[in-house]
């Protein structure tokens, strides 16, 4: 029994020491690529000027990261942009803030023409201070919810480098 202990209390001590290890490799990833999905619902308001439509567009919803975990992963997102419509042909501008469960937080840009377009990463804060890189997309997709609702589902191929 005896043995049988201090073989249990050496696998204990080995598997505590490898999550560990673990822990520590997935801290010091300084930089990656990943495949992300952003999960919107969004509020528009809309003015005209002549045959021209300016749309502002606050978007709230979820950075979800393809693999299940990693950078990336369920994250709060915010977003707030301006879409400028002429001669059936959108483009847009805007910014993001992203937030992790620590309240840690990424801010980016966006520009977007015709549905595809980048978000680049600005910066953060915490454990994602000094974050740079690009989140590319296309194939932006609307699907319609309940009582005239939307939600908007990008996927995005994401490079990321910390400091």
């Amino acid at each position: 029994m005896q043995r049988f202990s201090k073989r249990l209390c050496a696998a204990a001590v080995c598997t505590t020491g490898l999550m560990a290890l673990n822990h520590v490799h997935a801290q010091a990833a300084k930089q990656g690529e990943e495949q992300v999905t952003h999960t919107f619902t969004f509020t528009d308001r809309t003015m005209k000027l002549g045959d021209r439509t300016v749309i502002q567009r606050e978007l709230t919803g979820l950075s979800h990261n393809d693999k299940g975990s990693g950078m990336f992963h369920d994250l709060g997102m915010r977003c707030m942009g301006f879409i400028d419509v002429v001669g059936g042909k959108a483009s847009s501008i805007g910014r993001c803030v992203e937030v992790d469960a620590d309240g840690d937080q990424i801010f980016s840009t966006f520009e977007n023409k015709g549905g595809a377009g980048a978000h680049l990463l600005i910066g953060g804060t915490g454990k994602y201070t000094g974050i740079s890189g690009r989140q590319d997309f296309s194939g932006v997709r609307i699907v319609k919810a309940p009582e005239g609702a939307s939600v908007m589902v990008i996927p995005l191929k994401v490079k990321w480098t910390l400091p």
